[in-house]
């Protein structure tokens, strides 16, 4: 799928749900994509976007995705999940390649007719989408990062410790139903001395799918072994038949999880 490109490689990325509170999730993704940028990982050029602010930090926010003239590759979502089909069909306005949707609130919380009309949206404006429900991705080579994860974490004595280390790039591609299990994962690269080539949360799949990265990541150069954590398939055909091309060309770790009747419940919230 080419538009993936647009994903771990846009030239340019809007952020909507930006504010003047830096404990939102828009404006976490922006200053970490900003920071990226500064450090010269990022090349992308970064809009922040929201109607009721017009600055943020001395930068000029875009009252929405249509003011912002230049061509928009990646839309990163990240607002009360009723408004995100508005934004989504201005995307499309724009001919904005792939979204990623950060806001919860459609299927897996019981909103079906809101999940309805997201897939509606989609397929009316053929945009790609990551998500809805998801932390999105984490590109050490593109420097494209929309984790949210708070930057340290409690540990049992009480220390703080920091909850997203440096990613070190690798040839390692995870894709991964739960955020909470990719930051598990990224530690245990990370002590490991494993390196990452990308990690992707894949939310509920209202479009794009695990069976979408399998074979983006099998025919990338710089991935040598896929890992995946899996707690349902949707169809389990499509996925067996993605899994058996990709195989043939890099080595597929997979772990499955919710086997059990009380995991099976916990992972529902991650597999709607």
């Amino acid at each position: 799928m080419d538009d993936l490109r647009y994903l771990f490689n846009p030239a340019s990325i809007a952020v909507v749900g930006v504010s003047q509170n830096p404990s939102k999730i828009g404006s976490i993704i922006y200053q970490r994509l900003v920071k990226n940028k500064s450090l010269g990982i990022l090349k992308a050029e970064v809009y922040p976007v929201n109607p009721k602010i017009s600055s943020l930090n001395g930068v000029k926010v875009y009252p929405s995705i249509s003011e912002i003239k230049d061509n928009i590759d990646l839309v990163v979502i990240a607002i009360p999940a009723e408004a995100v089909p508005e934004i989504l069909r201005e995307a499309g306005e724009k001919k904005v390649k792939v979204a990623i949707i950060i806001s919860g609130g459609f299927a897996e919380s019981g909103r079906v007719d809101l999940d309805e009309i997201l897939r509606k949206t989609i397929h009316d404006t053929g945009i790609h989408v990551v998500g809805p429900n998801t932390i999105g991705i984490l590109d050490p080579y593109s420097g494209v990062d929309t984790f949210f994860l708070p930057r340290f974490k409690p540990m049992s004595d009480g220390r703080m410790a920091e909850s997203l280390p440096d990613v070190t790039p690798g040839n390692v591609a995870v894709i991964s139903q739960s955020g909470a299990l990719s930051e598990i994962i990224m530690d245990c690269l990370k002590v490991s001395g494993i390196g990452i080539r990308a990690i992707v949360c894949v939310g509920n799949q209202v479009d794009l799918s695990i069976e979408n990265f399998l074979k983006y990541f099998s025919t990338d150069p710089l991935t040598k072994v896929i890992a995946i954590y899996i707690e349902g398939v949707k169809d389990g055909r499509r996925f067996l038949n993605a899994l058996i091309d990709a195989s043939t060309k890099k080595p597929i770790i997979i772990l499955k999880a919710g086997k059990t009747e009380i995991a099976g419940r916990a992972a529902y919230t991650h597999t709607a």
